[in-house]
C-alpha cells in the first residue's frame, strides 16, 4: 500500500510483521498529508488561513504531535488560548504587552465637568483593568465579544460636587470559544450565536414558547433579566450551514445574540473564506510544537541520567575471573547496595552508563525558540537593523510602534461605542460630547531620552505641569496638595534650589534661567545711577 503512494521501501527491523509495520508507517503518511494540507491549500487556489471542514486530526501510531494544526477557527482560538495558559513564552510576552500599552490612563475634555465625570466613571468600572483584558484577548483569539449592560448608579467618586445617579455601562467578556458567527457580512456586524448550558437553553425555550403564559413569562425574566434580554431567537443551522462551517454541528443548544447588548472587535481583517480573523497565535504553534518535543528530549536525559545501569567487571585478559569469584562478585554488589563500601583487588571494576548530560537543558536552543516566540506574537521581523538615535535599539521602537498601533484601534473603538454610547444614555450632563483618552507614550528602550523632551517642553512652556507630573508616573492633585502643605510649613525658606554658575540662575527665579520678559522687566524697574 505504501510503496504505491511513495518511492520508499520500509526496512522492518522492529520484530514486528511487516504488513503490521507497513500499515503502521502508511497511515502515518497520510496524516503528515492531512496536516500539511491546511498550510499547503493556497498553492491550489484556497487562500492562506482557509479551512477545509472535511479535514480531520491526524491520529496513528506515530503521531506524537501535541500542537497540530487546527481544522477551524474555533480549535484555532482553543489552541491559542492553551498556549497563553501554559506556555511561559507566551504568557510573558503577552503580559508584558498589555502591561506596557496600558500603564495608565487619563479622559481629556475642554470641559473640566465633562472630563471629571469620565474619570469617574472610569474608575467605577476598572476601565484600565477591562482594556488590558481585551488588548491580551485580541493578542490571543484576534476575537474579542465585549457584553455591555447599562444601569443607574450613584457616582461616589465625582469630585465636583453631590454624587450624581447616572446611566453607566458594566462590562464583561464572553468566552470566544461559545461564540459561532451566524453569517458572513462586508458592511456591518455579522450576527452572532452562542452556546448555552441545559438550563439556559430549558428557559430560553419557555420564554420563546408561545404556549407558555404570559405571567410565567414575566416571572422569568424578572428572575433573569440578563438572560432575558441578551439572546432573541434560537439558532438552528441548516445542513448546507453546517457543511459550509466546520465551527457548527446539530444538536448543540446556540442562541442568537442581541446586537444592542454584544459587539464583536477583531484586531485584524477575516481571513479568506472564513467569518473569522486569523489568530496571531498561528505562526506560534510549530515553535510551541519544538519547544514542547525539546522539553521531552530534556527529560528523557534525566530520566535516563536517574535510572543508570552499573556495570561491575571482575577480571581481565590476562587474569580472568573464576567461577567462585564472579559468584561472590554478585552477593558483594547486592551488599554494597545497601552499605555503598565494595572491595576488591585491581582487576574490579565498576562503570556507570548513562546519556552525556552536556545537552541538556540548552540554553542557546531554548533561547532561540523563545526569542522566535516572542518576536512572533510582537509581530517584529528577524531582521538586521540600524541604529537609533536617543539611546533606542531598532527592536525597542518597532515593538513600541507595534504595541502604540494596538493601542489605538483599541482607543477608537472604546471613543466610538462605548463612550458615545454614555452621552447618548446621559444627555442632560453631557452637552459638550465625551472626551478623548489619553494614554502614556510607548517608550521601552528610550526612557531617559523621553524624560528629558518632557523637561524641556515644561522650560518652554508648552506643556501643563499635570502633564509633566502624570508623565514622570506622580499624581498632580496629590502633588499640589503636597506643595501646599510644604510651602505653608516654611519648607521653601529651608531646601531653596543654588544658584547654577554656568547657566547665570537669579535665586529669585528658583534657580532657572532668567526668561527674555523677565529681563525686560528687570531693565524697566531698575533705576538709573543719577535717579532717586
Amino acid at each position: 500500500m505504501l510503496n504505491d503512494l511513495v518511492n520508499a521501501v520500509v526496512v522492518n527491523q522492529t520484530g514486528l510483521p511487516d504488513r503490521e509495520v507497513g500499515n503502521a508507517v502508511g497511515e502515518q503518511w497520510h496524516n503528515i498529508i492531512g496536516e500539511r494540507m491546511v498550510e499547503l491549500s493556497y498553492f491550489n487556489g484556497a487562500s492562506v488561513g482557509s479551512y477545509n471542514s472535511a479535514q480531520s486530526k491526524p491520529q496513528g501510531l506515530f503521531v506524537r504531535s501535541d500542537y497540530i494544526m487546527p481544522t477551524n477557527p474555533i480549535e484555532e482560538m482553543e489552541l491559542a488560548i492553551r498556549l497563553h495558559q501554559e506556555d511561559d513564552d507566551v504568557s510573558n510576552t503577552i503580559g508584558m504587552m498589555s502591561a506596557v500599552a496600558f500603564s495608565g490612563m487619563k479622559n481629556l475634555h475642554e470641559d473640566q465637568s465633562t472630563e471629571d465625570f469620565f474619570n469617574a466613571i472610569a474608575y467605577e468600572i476598572n476601565l484600565d483593568a477591562r482594556l488590558r483584558e481585551m488588548y491580551e484577548q485580541l493578542l490571543v483569539a484576534s476575537s474579542v465579544y465585549m457584553l455591555t449592560a447599562y444601569m443607574r448608579k450613584p457616582i461616589p467618586n465625582f469630585k465636583s460636587g453631590p454624587d450624581p445617579t447616572l446611566v453607566v455601562p458594566a462590562i464583561t467578556y464572553l468566552n470566544p470559544l461559545s461564540i459561532r458567527v451566524v453569517s458572513g457580512s462586508d458592511f456591518g456586524e455579522p450576527p452572532l450565536a452562542q452556546l448555552v448550558d441545559e438550563n439556559t437553553d430549558a428557559m430560553l425555550k419557555k420564554l420563546f414558547d408561545p404556549s407558555i403564559s404570559a405571567g410565567e413569562k414575566n416571572q422569568i425574566r424578572k428572575s433573569n433579566p440578563l438572560v432575558a434580554a441578551l439572546y432573541i431567537a434560537p439558532y438552528n443551522p441548516t445542513m448546507q450551514q453546517m457543511s459550509d462551517d466546520a465551527t457548527l454541528t446539530g444538536g448543540q443548544n446556540m442562541w442568537i445574540l442581541n446586537p444592542q447588548l454584544v459587539k464583536r472587535y477583531t484586531l485584524n481583517m477575516n481571513s479568506a473564506q472564513s467569518k473569522y480573523p486569523q489568530s496571531l497565535m498561528r505562526p506560534v504553534f510549530g515553535l510551541a510544537e519544538a519547544k514542547r518535543l525539546l522539553n521531552i528530549a530534556d527529560w528523557t536525559l534525566l530520566a535516563g541520567a536517574i535510572n543508570y545501569l552499573v556495570v561491575v567487571r571482575k577480571g581481565s585478559d590476562k587474569l580472568p575471573a573464576h567461577p567462585l569469584e564472579i559468584e561472590n562478585l554478585q552477593g558483594m554488589v547486592k551488599s554494597a547496595a545497601r552499605s555503598g563500601v565494595m572491595v576488591g583487588d585491581h582487576r574490579l571494576s565498576v562503570e556507570l552508563i548513562m546519556p552525556d548530560m552536556a545537552n541538556m537543558l540548552d540554553d542557546k536552543k531554548r533561547s532561540l525558540l523563545g526569542r522566535k516566540i516572542s518576536k512572533s506574537i510582537m509581530r517584529l521581523p528577524d531582521v538586521e537593523f540600524g541604529r537609533v538615535e536617543g539611546g533606542g535599539t531598532p527592536e525597542g521602537e518597532i515593538v513600541s510602534k507595534v504595541i502604540s498601533s494596538d493601542r489605538l484601534l483599541i482607543k477608537r473603538l472604546i471613543e466610538r461605542n462605548l463612550y458615545h454610547e454614555i452621552v447618548d444614555r446621559n444627555p442632560r450632563i453631557f452637552k459638550e460630547g465625551s472626551p478623548k483618552l489619553w494614554f502614556p507614550p510607548v517608550t521601552i528602550t528610550r526612557h531617559r531620552f523621553f524624560n528629558d523632551q518632557i523637561l524641556k517642553l515644561r522650560d518652554r512652556g508648552d506643556i501643563s505641569r499635570s502633564t509633566t507630573v502624570e508623565v514622570i508616573g506622580l499624581d498632580p492633585a496629590s502633588e499640589m496638595a503636597q506643595r501646599t502643605r510644604e510651602k505653608a510649613a516654611g519648607f521653601d525658606d529651608v531646601m531653596t534650589a543654588e544658584n547654577v554658575p554656568s547657566t547665570g540662575a537669579n535665586p529669585m527665579n528658583n534657580g532657572r534661567p532668567e526668561s527674555q520678559d523677565q529681563k525686560k522687566t528687570d531693565d524697566t524697574t531698575t533705576t538709573s545711577p543719577g535717579g532717586q
